[in-house]
């Protein structure tokens, strides 16, 4: 079946006879990878007042003084990494040697056509390169281009300048570059366009891959668009797994599912989109997505492993202007890096992985959904086609070696509940209008639902309030406690700009 094929991968450079034995020894297994923002390489972030701010502030010391403008982003590295923000190499290392531990494949790098060969993030991209010859974790080159078709298309000759910018560093880095059924993997992001802008036709696209012979050279993943129609034959026989930019859906928002019918018309793989939370909160990214916690995130990874994709794109690796960074973060910690890394091993390996220790995480937003704010002038939205409005919650994510009972405060409010082993969530909310979906939110959420359901994997309490402040989930054994974590910052009711980023937190049975 076209869904379930998955094919034999090699980590290094397919030309070379230790690559085709490779190839040959590794077992089919799907293939993890994030989205990588050229211009949050830890290491070559550019020289600016702005970054200088952002390295300075540590959120969990100072957790009023950030952001420090805003215009800036709220999420950024922790404390401990912010240092390496600027130290070239030593920083691109880490920032691999992060991915790696967070269970990924590779990172899929995001190259414009302005880019390469010269631009302020040129040295970046190569240093990624160069660090990735060696490293466990390859690239994938991500191409999404800002040409408006409307107005002003490339001309063939520029297209293919762009194929050639990109195919420069993967000739002289060969070893960086990820490989997949012998053929260099190049994901492209954006040339189908959204809804509003004109897309690309593949008979004028298909230039950028003359530089390595034509497309057939490559192993193609193509993100789709919503609706079968609105990819066409031509680009679906192109291609040769199929995606979706999820990064901005919330939870439960349907449109994933086009990727299986795309997938079976076509007859080729998927590469099943994985996204945590999204918020931007700062002019030019004015709208958000309610996610509930790790309720999007969780459910997303179970589909993948469900499906058997062929690849698991994880939206993203260190995108701090929308909040989906699974890195290391001054907001979330590790968090999220660790819950990646257990799902990625559920999947290489066929089977959920034993659980080594106890650990308890607890997510919720920075601030409540009514917060007083003093200074505002930018307040993101949840878009109207989404289906949970904006939503104050506390979602606790457990992976216990033996069954337990949780006992999650707030305010004066407390709740419990019985938890088996293994990874279970546990959502809390107070239902919301709030920012809502839609002006018919009735009929529009009687459609699909807003909110999740109590499951076999996942426990729903309805809650009359989540109050500002400190909430903390503690694990009880016997009536015992044993375990608690504690949120690193407060949740505030009020500030001067808005801020409704997730904050992660984990306690682990050896961390207290």
């Amino acid at each position: 079946m076209a869904l379930a094929m998955v094919a034999s991968v090699t980590l290094v450079n397919a030309q070379t006879s230790r690559a085709q034995s490779a190839q040959a020894m590794i077992a089919a297994r799907p293939v993890v990878y994030a989205h990588y923002m050229h211009c949050y390489i830890l290491g070559a972030i550019l020289d600016s007042e702005e970054q200088r701010l952002r390295t300075s502030l540590d959120v969990v010391e100072r957790p009023q003084a950030w952001p420090p403008s805003e215009m800036i982003d709220r999420s950024w590295w922790s404390a401990r990494l912010a240092p390496l923000a600027q130290a070239g190499r030593a920083g691109v290392f880490a920032d691999f040697a992060l991915a790696e531990a967070a269970g990924l494949d590779a990172l899929g790098i995001l190259i414009s056509e302005t880019h390469l060969p010269r631009s302020a993030f040129a040295d970046g991209i190569r240093l990624a390169a160069e660090v990735a010859q060696d490293s466990k974790v390859k690239l994938i080159p991500d191409l999404w281009d800002a040409w408006n078709l409307a107005k002003r298309p490339p001309t063939r000759e520029r297209l293919i300048e762009y194929g050639r910018s990109v195919k420069d560093p993967m000739d002289r880095y060969p070893k960086a570059f990820f490989i997949y059924d012998g053929r260099p993997v190049i994901s492209l992001g954006n040339p189908l366009r959204d809804d509003v802008e004109t897309p690309f036709r593949w008979s004028d696209y298909q230039a950028v891959f003359e530089p390595w012979g034509g497309a057939k050279n490559l192993f193609i993943v193509l993100n789709s668009r919503w609706r079968v129609s609105a990819v066409g034959d031509a680009w679906g026989r192109a291609a040769d797994a199929f995606s979706a930019w999820a990064a901005t859906q919330g939870w439960n928002d349907p449109h994933n599912k086009v990727l299986f019918d795309l997938a079976a018309r076509y007859r080729k793989r998927l590469a099943w989109p994985v996204a945590t939370s999204y918020y931007g909160g700062r002019r030019g990214t004015e709208s958000m997505a309610e996610s509930l916690g790790l309720s999007r995130f969780i459910d997303h990874w179970r589909q993948a492993i469900a499906a058997k994709a062929a690849f698991v794109a994880v939206q993203t690796w260190n995108d701090f202007s929308e909040d989906h960074a699974i890195t290391e973060t001054n907001y979330r910690g590790t968090t999220l890096m660790e819950l990646n890394r257990y799902f990625a091993d559920w999947a290489h390996n066929g089977a959920p992985p034993p659980i080594a220790r106890d650990a308890i995480y607890l997510f919720h937003h920075r601030q409540l959904v009514d917060a007083r704010l003093s200074e505002a002038t930018i307040l993101a939205r949840n878009d109207a086609w989404h289906i949970a409005p904006t939503t104050d919650y506390l979602n606790v994510v457990t992976t216990l070696r033996e069954p337990g009972r949780i006992r999650l405060r707030s305010g004066q409010g407390e709740w419990t509940a019985d938890v088996p082993a293994g990874l279970h969530e546990w959502l809390v909310y107070v239902p919301s209008k709030k920012l809502s979906p839609g002006p018919n939110d009735e009929a529009y959420n009687h459609l699909t639902g807003s909110y999740p359901k109590t499951s076999a994997t996942r426990t729903v309490t309805v809650a009359d309030i989540i109050a500002p402040g400190f909430a903390e989930a503690t694990l009880l054994r016997a009536g015992r406690a044993t375990l608690t974590v504690r949120s690193r910052v407060p949740i505030a009711d009020s500030g001067r700009w808005q801020d409704l980023s997730m904050v992660g937190n984990r306690a682990t049975a050896d961390s207290e």
